[in-house]
């Protein structure tokens, strides 16, 4: 985050149904085993044992295969082109590409650069976006991009797959234009947004004791501290508390 946040002109994009592109070897598969029902509709099930042929989404060893998977083929891009190489191994967090450069046209070729590079090894980018309208032209224009931004202005239909970081951070909407976990909301504002009026409405709802005030300040997600001051409060006061054993009220009328 503290890297893409440097940079004058942002780019973000996820690599499509990145574990899918990856095939497990035939001698592995008997790992990912799993019972199937043949058909529902007959009175007798038959259960049938199948194993996956590609990586499987949301097994723990899952991202590690991924990477080493990318770093792999990177190493065939380093004789060409060795800085793309280390601004991949540095800008990839799992199937999220987050990176950026301090002028538009360095920004157009890099995003280029990437695309190109990743497909040359079975990998489509998509979802391209960046703070700087200008990029975004010059990205759809481009034959190149097309197919990706044709694609965005259909309309919206379940996803076959969802990128690790929407998993893992899970998004509170489809609108929501975020960054590794992190709300950005227009990006062409470049603002980081902390929505905390639905953990608040929720802490709100229910008594305060030691357990609630610990659990509040562990849900806010803020991996560059920028709200530190206000949750290091509260968890100042959960430390208070359980030194001095003293109960809510004495705490709220106590200088902390």
């Amino acid at each position: 985050m503290l890297r893409f946040r440097v940079h004058e002109v942002a780019l973000t994009a996820d690599v499509e149904k990145a574990f899918l592109n990856i095939e497990i070897d035939p001698e592995h598969r008997n790992f990912v085993r799993f019972l199937w029902v043949k058909d529902l509709n007959k009175e007798n099930l038959e259960v049938m044992e199948l194993r996956f042929a590609r990586v499987v989404f949301g097994v723990n060893s899952s991202p590690f295969i991924l990477n080493a998977t990318i770093r792999h083929h990177l190493k065939t891009c380093l004789p060409l082109d060795s800085e793309l190489a280390r601004e991949l191994l540095n800008s990839l967090y799992v199937d999220d590409y987050v990176s950026g450069k301090g002028d538009v046209g360095s920004a157009f070729t890099l995003s280029k650069g990437v695309m190109l590079c990743l497909k040359s090894g079975g990998f489509n980018t998509r979802k391209w976006n960046s703070n700087s309208e200008s990029v975004l032209r010059s990205l759809e224009k481009d034959e190149a991009f097309s197919d990706d931004f044709e694609k965005s202005n259909r309309p919206k239909v379940a996803e076959e797959d969802e990128s690790f970081s929407k998993s893992v951070f899970k998004h509170s909407s489809e609108k929501d234009q975020r960054v590794l976990g992190m709300l950005c909301g227009n990006p062409t504002q470049d603002e980081l947004i902390y929505d905390l009026n639905k953990t608040l409405g929720e802490v709100d709802a229910q008594p305060v004791t030691k357990r609630l005030i610990l659990s509040t300040a562990t849900r806010f997600f803020d991996p560059l501290g920028l709200i530190a001051p206000v949750i290091l409060p509260l968890k100042m006061m959960f430390q208070k508390l359980c030194k001095d054993g003293k109960d809510w009220d004495e705490l709220v009328d106590a200088e902390l």
